[in-house]
This record gives C-alpha cells, sequence and structure tokens, in this order.
C-alpha cells in the first residue's frame, strides 16, 4: 500500500462537479473487463467517470489514464474490503446492478491504532487529521463522487452524519443488510389530557365522588363564562354530598403546562370547597341559608333590592320607551301598613302616570282579562308587551323575578348557587323551590288584578297645571273614594 494514501469519505454521496452524470450505470460484465474481480468492480463502481481524488505522495496519479486508476484504486480498496469483512461481512455489495435506495451509511475502520474521539456531540461532522484512517461508505452510484479532506470551492448539498466506530469495541452485528437505515416507528404524542372536557357539572359527580381532573378541566374552560361562575360552580359543590375527591388521571396528563395548569385549579378548586362548607356567618351572625329560609316566611314587600335584573322599557309611542322604573320607582314610598296587593295598586298608579308621553295618553288604555272589549268601546286594551313588563317588574320587586322561579327546567339547577342555598339535600332543595314557583304564581294573579286597578284609577284623573306645574289631578271626593277603594280593592284582591 503506498505510503501516506488517504481517501476521505466524509462527503462521499454529493454530486460533485464532474460526478458520473444521471442515467449511467456500469454493468457487472463491464466492470469485470475493466477492473478484474467482482469485488473490484464493486469498489469500481463506487467511484464516478470524472472524480476528485487526493493522494498525498502519489504523483504518478497525474500521468495515468482515468481507466488505470480506477483499476488501481479498485484494486488496492479489494484487500481493503477483504479486511473489512472481518467485521462486516456484507459490508459491499458485489453484484447489484441496481442502485441503493437507502441513504449513505459511513462508517469508521482505524487502521493501526485508533485515534481517541474528541468530546462532544456524536452527530456532528468532525475533521481530524491523522492519515492512518481509511472512511469508506456505499451509497447509490448515481450520488457518489470521490472526495477529499482538502477543502473545495463547491458547496456541500447535503450534511452526512458519520457513525464512529471504535474497532477493539466493536460487537458482532446482527445477520442482515448492514446497509439499510433501520426505520423508527415514531409514535403520536399522547393526547393533553386522558379524559374529555365534560359540559357540566353533573359530569363530574359519581357515587358521591368528586372528579377533580374533570372538574378543574370545567373551571379552566367556563370559568370567564356567564352561564357558569366559579363562585357558583363552589357553591354547588360544597353543597353536594362529597364523600371523596378523585385525583385520578392527572399522571396521564403528558403536556407539562397542562398538567401544572390544571393541578392548580384542582387544588385551589378543593381549597374553595372546603372554605364554602364552613359557610361563615354574616354580620348579624346568620348564614346564608338561614336568611333565605326567613325571607321565604316573613311577609314579602316591595323592595328594589329584591330586583336581580334592569327595567328600561321597549315599546312604541304613546309609551316612553327607554324609562328605567328602577329609577322611578325610587320615589314612590308605599304605606307599610298596606297588604302587597293594595301596595301594587298604589305602585301601578304611581308607574301609570309616567309611563307614556304626553301622560294623558295612558287614560285610554285597559286591561282586560279576556283581550276583548269590553263595555267602553273608546278604550283600547294595554299592550301584551308593557302589561307583562309592568307585572314582572312587580314580581322582581317582591323577590320572585330570578330564572329559577319563572322556568326551572331551563336553568342548570346543580350549577346554580341560588338553589343550593334552598337545602341540604336535593330533594329538600327542590321541595323549596316548588314552593317559591307555587307562590310566584299566586303572586302574579294578585299583580294583574292591581293593575286593572290601577289603571281604572288613573282613567278618572284629570291632567292639568297647579301653580303653573301640569300634573295629574284629583278632587277630595276622588280622593275618599281612592281611599275607600284601597280596602275595597284589599277585599276583592284577598278573594
Amino acid at each position: 500500500m503506498p505510503e501516506g494514501f488517504n481517501i476521505s469519505w466524509d462527503r462521499v454521496g454529493r454530486n460533485r462537479a464532474g460526478g458520473r452524470r444521471d442515467g449511467i450505470t456500469l454493468y457487472e460484465t463491464e466492470h469485470q473487463e475493466a477492473c478484474g474481480s467482482p469485488d473490484q468492480s464493486a469498489v469500481a463502481e463506487v467511484f464516478p467517470k470524472e472524480g476528485e481524488l487526493v493522494e498525498d505522495d502519489l504523483v504518478a496519479e497525474e500521468d495515468m489514464s482515468l481507466h488505470d486508476r480506477v483499476v488501481y484504486y479498485a484494486s488496492f480498496l479489494e484487500h481493503v474490503v477483504a479486511m473489512s469483512r472481518m467485521y462486516h461481512p456484507r459490508a459491499l455489495r458485489s453484484k447489484s446492478h441496481q442502485p441503493y435506495e437507502e441513504d449513505v451509511v459511513l462508517e469508521e475502520v482505524a487502521i493501526g491504532e485508533q485515534q481517541e474521539l474528541p468530546p462532544g456531540n456524536d452527530g456532528v461532522r468532525r475533521k481530524f487529521v491523522r492519515f492512518d484512517t481509511v472512511y469508506f461508505g456505499f451509497c447509490a452510484p448515481q450520488t457518489l463522487s470521490a472526495c477529499s479532506r482538502e477543502p473545495s470551492h463547491q458547496p456541500y448539498e447535503e450534511d452526512v452524519v458519520l457513525v464512529e466506530v471504535a474497532i477493539g469495541e466493536q460487537q458482532e452485528l446482527p445477520p442482515g443488510n448492514d446497509g439499510v437505515r433501520r426505520k423508527f416507528v415514531m409514535h403520536s404524542s399522547p393526547s393533553q389530557s386522558p379524559v374529555p372536557t365534560p359540559m357540566k357539572l353533573a359530569e363530574c359527580f359519581e357515587n358521591n365522588v368528586l372528579d377533580m381532573l374533570r372538574a378543574a378541566m370545567f373551571i379552566n374552560r367556563n370559568r370567564f363564562s356567564s352561564h357558569a361562575t366559579y363562585k357558583d360552580f363552589v357553591q354547588a359543590a360544597a353543597a353536594s354530598s362529597i364523600t371523596r375527591y378523585s385525583y385520578d388521571g392527572f399522571e396521564g396528563i403528558a403536556d407539562f403546562e397542562t398538567y401544572r395548569t390544571l393541578n392548580t385549579i384542582a387544588s385551589q378548586f378543593f381549597a374553595d370547597i372546603i372554605t364554602a362548607k364552613m359557610k361563615p356567618p354574616d354580620k348579624k351572625g346568620t348564614n346564608m341559608t338561614q336568611m333565605l329560609s326567613a325571607q321565604c316566611s316573613r311577609r314579602q314587600k316591595f323592595s328594589i333590592v329584591n330586583c336581580v335584573q334592569q327595567w328600561l322599557l321597549l315599546a312604541e309611542e304613546p309609551f316612553r320607551e327607554g324609562l328605567d322604573l328602577r329609577s322611578t320607582v325610587q320615589r314612590w314610598f308605599p304605606n307599610l301598613s298596606h297588604s302587597v296587593s293594595v301596595q301594587a295598586v298604589s305602585m301601578f298608579r304611581f308607574l301609570l302616570q309616567k309611563l307614556t308621553d304626553p301622560p294623558p295618553a295612558i287614560q285610554s288604555y285597559a286591561v282586560r282579562e279576556s283581550r276583548k272589549a269590553g263595555r267602553d268601546r273608546n278604550l283600547k286594551s294595554l299592550p301584551e308587551d308593557v302589561e307583562s313588563f309592568l307585572i314582572e317588574f312587580a314580581l322582581d320587586m317582591l323577590g320572585y323575578g330570578r330564572d329559577e322561579m319563572k322556568c326551572p327546567a331551563r336553568v342548570q339547577l346543580d350549577e346554580s348557587r341560588y338553589f343550593t342555598l334552598l337545602g341540604k339535600t336535593f330533594e329538600e332543595r327542590h321541595a323549596a323551590l316548588m314552593n317559591l314557583v307555587d307562590q310566584r304564581e299566586e303572586y302574579k294573579k294578585q299583580m294583574n288584578r292591581a293593575l286593572q286597578l290601577a289603571l281604572r284609577d288613573i282613567r278618572n284623573y284629570t291632567y292639568g297645571e297647579v301653580n303653573g306645574v301640569r300634573q295629574w289631578i284629583k278632587n277630595k271626593r276622588q280622593s275618599r273614594a281612592e281611599e275607600q277603594a284601597d280596602d275595597d280593592d284589599a277585599d276583592a284582591l284577598a278573594h
């Protein structure tokens, strides 16, 4: 072997200028005629017609023809191949007519002393200055070109990762094609959460066990929703008969950020439930459940504090669109000694005087139960939306304006804080709610009757000027009659 002979294979597989053109393939018979044995033919095949070979001390290469150079290198590499087969029996394919389909697989065989590998990333191409090492590899013939350690003015088209194997520490390779790149099946990453996100609170409970993972997912999705607030969720969970808090499923979360978020929410949710179960008393020493029970048992009265929504009138002329009933009724002062029915008549009279523009236009309307013309055919029926608006406002001031009482079927009762405060068990809470629904229906009938009487009184008023101010006027006889009518209205509403 010539001294200093060195072929660098760290750029094998790159298409270089002057390399073999695509589509040109040398068959076995041609190789044997040109190079001799099949092994020489296989080695010669890996060299292009016109390649770039570097030989440090072999000056005679310049005087050799391309054919002689190929035969020479093939003869030399035949000995290298024979030596390498002690460790790689199938390193070369001597009778392959088709180009390899696999990528380049490079291995290093040290001749003589093995140079200690420098520390670093094994996947990064390294440059060595020792000249006693030969690199060889196998790849598709149309992509091969002889290459050198010397820098080239032509850019690389791809990177080649060297797999370095020390001869002294090699292990026997398993049978098979060593030139085939191994294929690894990459499994898809697991889902962010092992369970689906629940759609409602009831899906987090099962046999008095609260699934903290599903609850955390539900809170994480609905914490900014107006339909299910976090506070209502906590109150509903605190009122439930929870015997165990299950944290199963957290270990199945693959994503760390998702795990940290859900675990934090679950921990905070657990602490809030324990705090809510303590039911801290208010300033007077009465908890919310006791306050609600007392409110249901005591005598009802009108108050804007009970209102749970805004009340802005939306109606056509002559009604005043946008009239705020809550602000208007603040200037009404009821007689607390009267019953709720009598107070309702007084409140409706006060509101009807300010309901239209001009104010006397209200006197042309009447409230009829059958929605048909009565004895006075000059009167029109009060628009149904206005009538319903006034009655619902009165019920809201009495404390019956919540959706749970209007239509329980449209409300998720297990997520309603108001519902959880009605009792300790679901049966107790449901019975209390049905009682409130019945009370609301009874008061609704009374409010309808009170609106009829109030509108009748307004039709008997006159609208004129008093000291330069236009206002509703009632004479003394009408005033005394109105007081008597209040007593009669109370008797009529009682029946």
